[in-house]
């Protein structure tokens, strides 16, 4: 009976480990992401990120539909996509899907707000391909969408992507002037305290990068392996949290939108974000070109 005993504790406490084991290999594996080569055979025959105004729960509460989804023209071993969520210049929330031997992924979430704000959500669709020899290759596209909410207490509750009449940009103009007033006070505080020569950088938010086919001084060929550097360091520096001195997991929530820097030599760029607590963060990366 003893022996018996022996022989089941045994065999519970292998395959514990063995569960343990495969747990820490998988969760390495969604943490590291490492720069491949860029595969020009796989192409994305969709992609995209949408936010709609759905519904007034009362005078100061509504819902929006918050979706993204993208199709890629095969199946890839391994599908990503994420999408961040900013409210008023700060990470509210962090959408994520994975898919092994997908070609389509979609999900959506739908959202509670209240009172005025601008609300930015940017999407990475990354794809991993597997050849024979452990060649590997991936493909990633971005995709984005944006919506203001203007609640006044003398109209109803307004949504809009672009504004269409003078109460709808005057509501644009003065939220965005609060926003960015805000975060250019941040910005220019860890410029200075990273002692940072502006001057010797192109700076953008990470929000803008929809906007870019070609950056400053650099080919499409050359801003496709720089978009692919930024999400590499985003996905690894924001996305899995930060560290304190103290080895505890700060999350991104609340964290500031990430700043650019590109260097005017195209050698390295710079992600500058301020989290929840008010820490400063910086992140260096050389470019391959």
């Amino acid at each position: 009976m003893n022996k018996k005993l022996l022989f089941i504790s045994t065999l519970f406490i292998i395959v514990v480990i063995l569960l343990l084991t495969l747990f820490d290999r998988n969760s390495a594996s969604l943490e590291t992401l490492t720069f491949e080569p860029i595969d020009e055979q796989v192409e994305y025959i969709n992609a995209n990120t949408s936010l709609q105004f759905l519904t007034i729960e009362d005078e100061d509460e509504y819902s929006i539909d918050w979706s993204i989804g993208s199709q890629l023209n095969q199946n890839a071993y391994l599908r990503k996509d994420i999408s961040f969520l900013f409210e008023d210049g700060r990470l509210t929330q962090v959408m994520s899907k994975l898919e092994k031997n997908k070609q389509e992924l979609k999900t959506r979430k739908v959202i509670e707000g209240e009172d005025s704000g601008h609300f930015q959500a940017l999407s990475f669709h990354h794809s991993e391909i597997h050849y024979p020899n452990d060649d590997i290759k991936s493909r990633l596209t971005i995709s984005c969408d944006e919506l203001y909410i203007i609640d006044s207490p003398l109209s109803p509750i307004r949504s809009f992507k672009e504004p269409s009449d003078e109460k709808e940009l005057e509501g644009k103009r003065i939220l965005d002037y609060i926003v960015e007033q805000q975060l250019a006070y941040i910005w220019k505080g860890m410029l200075n305290y990273y002692n940072i020569n502006e001057d010797q950088y192109t700076s953008f938010p990470i929000t803008n990068l929809c906007k870019y086919k070609e950056l400053p001084n650099l080919t499409e060929n050359e801003t496709t392996k720089l978009i692919h550097k930024i999400w590499e360091s985003i996905y690894k520096e924001y996305f899995f949290g930060m560290q304190e001195a103290h080895n505890l997991g700060i999350q991104p929530v609340g964290s500031t939108v990430p700043l650019v820097l590109l260097s005017k030599n195209n050698d390295h760029f710079i992600i500058l974000f301020q989290t929840i607590k008010e820490e400063k963060v910086q992140h260096i990366k050389t470019l391959p070109f």
